[in-house]
């Protein structure tokens, strides 16, 4: 069979026969099955590469087939290369096919064969990274206190293919806590922790595939992270806290961290900010602090707050206390002072220092210290009954060591009617004068104030009283004053007999009066001692006695003794004694070695003659003696004790009764004292002197007084301290002979005062006419 086709060699519409032409004729036909699809090479690949697939027919078909390549949605003519049977399509691999399907497709161009064949599919894999990096976003503030949350967000447009895998890294630290990773997107979210402040953190975007070689990092974002130090800070002194003033003290405040934003710090020392001395230098402050006396026993501390309210940090650090040491001042006002007689005063002495101070209060008129105290701040001169002796200056001084001592002086004045003065030497009451010698009185007063009225009053042997007036009948009448003394002297150049008797001073002032009478007599032996008192002990004896009136002359005390007791055997003169003054207890213990009985006596002489006392005995046992008879008593116990004992068995034996017997024997030692007194076993009461009953009398109503006046005394005159001081108490202020000691005589009561308007220097005056100053006293 013959077909005419259309040939453009021939001309169209032109049936040619060409079967002169062909061998034989051929009709109408198509491929006999669908287009095979093969692949040449791989169909995996990265983006970018080549894919080539390929379809084949066993025939083209008459007419020829058409070919088409699709590959998903899209149909591609381009890369597409069609030879003999086989269509090619060459593919450059595009992340929009992955995963999309390629298949060729052979359609006959005749109506009539209807052939429309498609071959098999090809997946196509195609391996791409995400076109750029991550972008990095905040959402919220990266600005937070810490322990708050912070959180970052990376994206992409794709995730590529394989997907990328997320990694975040803030700091040096790679988080893999509190990441979500959801789509095209992985999200941090970070508890803020102080380590992260002001570090980066971003995220990174890394391909499983090496050959597509991504590797992405986003932007960084920095976090700021407020966070308060984690403790409160420490505080360390840097040397010594005990200075003294004017030396430096160092203290140190030191913290882990000062915190974001950074701590400020601040000093308190007492109820003062300070801020000169301060330096800070990384987590340390230093405080220099020059000491001053206001901050002793002060307690100084750091404080470091956080300028972020948030946080509420605002913590102190330990305290040290400190401790400097200055020179002591007296801070209280010490006054001048006027009381009257027997009144109370206090006077008290405030001091500031440190250490504390010693305390001591002086009677600057004899250098005496009254009172004194140690380790104190305060102390008081307390004055319970006053006197004239208490009257004068005063000086208190305050001592810590630390500098020159702190004084402060004050004035007493006590009112007080005229008495005699024992600080210097008064005229005896008694005075015996020579043929033709001068008559000197010499008085010697104190009182406050100064005498309104001075008088001589002289009564003779005729009993007649006159007023001695000044330079008339040759007497001479002199005064000199002082603050609170008056000395008052009456002379006359020669004395005839009409001159002997009674003088009396009658001295009269503010506050009342005082009278004294001077007995005026010829010269004459010396009045033989009283109250001869001898204590014998082993081997030894003490003589003890009173002077007596001095005849108007200088007299000495003579001791004699004897071992027979015969006043008609010659005694033994031992020594020469000088007297003391009248009334005025004299002891004496012999150096020579004494046995058995011994008598004594004491003879009082001056220039007019002597007189011997009366004799005094005791016995003196030597040591040989008293073993002996202690020897004898111990002996004659033993036997005794022995005796005993036999009688007993002796009769329990008799009886020879079932008794049971028991026999305790008990050897007492008689011990024989070893002090023996004596005193004059021949004298009797009658022979007892008249000054020695006066003294007996003169004790009694001193306890009486001592019991009535007993609150009358100063009080805590005891002297405070680490070591007691040895210093003279007030007691020494108008002094007697031993020492200038106050002789123990309570004065102090109104009553007394009235009787005991004298004070008499024990020198030269009866003891029981002594005025006293016991204000001071323990």
């Amino acid at each position: 069979m013959c077909a005419g086709v259309s040939s453009p060699l021939f001309g169209y519409g032109t049936l040619s026969l060409i079967c002169l032409i062909l061998p034989h004729c051929v009709g109408t036909y198509s491929p006999p099955a669908a287009p095979q699809l093969t692949t040449v090479g791989s169909t995996s690949v990265d983006e970018g590469q080549s894919i080539i697939l390929r379809c084949t027919l066993s025939t083209l078909g008459n007419p020829p087939i058409m070919w088409s390549w699709q590959c998903g949605y899209d149909t591609l003519t381009t890369g597409v290369t069609n030879t003999g049977t086989q269509s090619e399509l060459t593919l450059t691999a595009n992340r929009k096919y992955n995963q999309r399907t390629c298949q060729c497709r052979a359609t006959s161009p005749s109506l009539s064969l209807s052939y429309n064949r498609a071959s098999g599919t090809q997946t196509i894999t195609v391996y791409y990274s995400p076109p750029v990096a991550p972008q990095l976003t905040a959402v919220g503030s990266t600005s937070v206190d810490e322990g708050q949350s912070i959180t970052l967000r990376c994206t992409l447009s794709t995730l590529g293919n394989p997907p990328i895998t997320w990694s975040w890294q803030c700091g040096y630290d790679t988080l893999t806590t509190g990441v979500t990773n959801t789509g095209t997107q992985s999200e941090l979210t970070l508890t803020a922790n102080r380590k992260y402040n002001q570090r980066t953190c971003q995220c990174r975007a890394t391909s499983p595939s090496l050959s597509l070689s991504y590797n992405r990092a986003s932007g960084t974002q920095t976090i700021t992270v407020y966070y308060s130090p984690p403790a409160a800070p420490q505080l360390t002194a840097v040397g010594s806290t005990s200075v003294d003033e004017g030396q430096s003290i160092t203290l140190r405040c030191t913290l882990s961290t000062l915190g974001n934003p950074p701590i400020t710090w601040s000093w308190l020392c007492g109820d003062d900010r300070l801020t000169t001395g301060v330096t800070n230098t990384g987590t340390q402050s230093e405080l220099t602090l020059t000491s001053n006396r206001k901050y002793n026993q002060r307690t100084c501390q750091c404080r470091a707050t956080s300028l972020r309210p948030s946080l509420s940090y605002n913590a102190t650090s330990g305290t040290h206390t400190i401790t400097v040491y200055y020179n002591n001042v007296i801070t209280s006002k010490v006054n001048e002072h006027v009381i009257s007689e027997h009144g109370r005063l206090e006077i008290k002495c405030d001091v500031d220092g440190n250490p504390l101070s010693t305390i001591t209060w002086l009677f600057v008129p004899n250098n005496t210290v009254v009172k004194r105290e140690s380790d104190v701040h305060s102390s008081s001169l307390d004055i319970l009954s006053a006197n004239c002796l208490d009257h004068g200056n005063y000086k208190v001084t305050a001592d810590n060591g630390k500098g020159p001592a702190a004084t402060r002086r004050t004035h007493i004045a006590v009112r007080c009617k005229p008495r005699l003065d024992s600080v210097d030497v008064q005229t005896p009451d008694k005075l015996g004068i020579g043929n033709n010698e001068s008559l000197q009185i010499l008085v010697r007063m104190l009182l406050y104030p100064q005498a309104t009225l001075t008088q001589w009053t002289f009564v003779g042997k005729n009993n007649e009283s006159r007023v001695i007036l000044n330079n008339r009948g040759g007497y001479s009448i002199t005064e000199s004053k002082g603050e609170n003394k008056q000395n008052i002297s009456l002379y006359k150049r020669r004395v005839d007999t009409e001159d002997f008797g009674n003088y009396t001073i009658m001295v009269l002032n503010d506050v009342g009066n005082s009278t004294r009478t001077y007995h005026v007599d010829a010269a004459r032996p010396p009045l033989k001692p009283t109250n001869l008192t001898l204590v014998c002990v082993t081997s030894s004896v003490k003589l003890s006695w009173i002077s007596n009136f001095n005849g108007g002359d200088s007299q000495t005390f003579k001791i004699s003794y004897s071992t027979k007791g015969n006043l008609l055997t010659p005694y033994t003169d031992l020594k020469n004694i000088s007297d003391k003054g009248y009334g005025i207890l004299h002891s004496y213990t012999p150096g020579i070695g004494l046995q058995g009985a011994i008598w004594f006596t004491i003879t009082a002489s001056n220039m007019f003659g002597e007189s011997t006392s009366d004799t005094v005995h005791c016995i003196v046992k030597g040591i040989e003696e008293k073993v002996s008879h202690q020897t004898g008593t111990i002996v004659g116990s033993v036997v005794a004790s022995v005796a005993f004992i036999v009688a007993v068995l002796v009769i329990v034996i008799f009886l020879r009764r079932p008794y049971k017997c028991t026999c305790m024997l008990k050897m007492g030692i008689e011990r024989i004292d070893e002090n023996v007194k004596a005193a004059d076993m021949s004298k009797d009461e009658s022979q007892i002197s008249l000054a020695e009953q006066h003294v007996q009398g003169e004790r009694i109503v001193y306890e009486e007084l001592k019991e009535r006046e007993a609150g009358n005394q100063y009080q805590d005159l005891s002297i405070k301290g680490k070591e007691e001081s040895k210093t003279q108490t007030y007691e020494n202020i108008q002094g007697s002979n031993a020492g200038n000691k106050y002789e123990a005589t309570s004065t102090v009561s109104k009553k007394q005062d009235e009787r005991d308007q004298t004070y008499y220097n024990t020198r030269m005056v009866t003891p029981t006419d002594v005025y006293v100053n016991t204000s001071f006293q323990n």
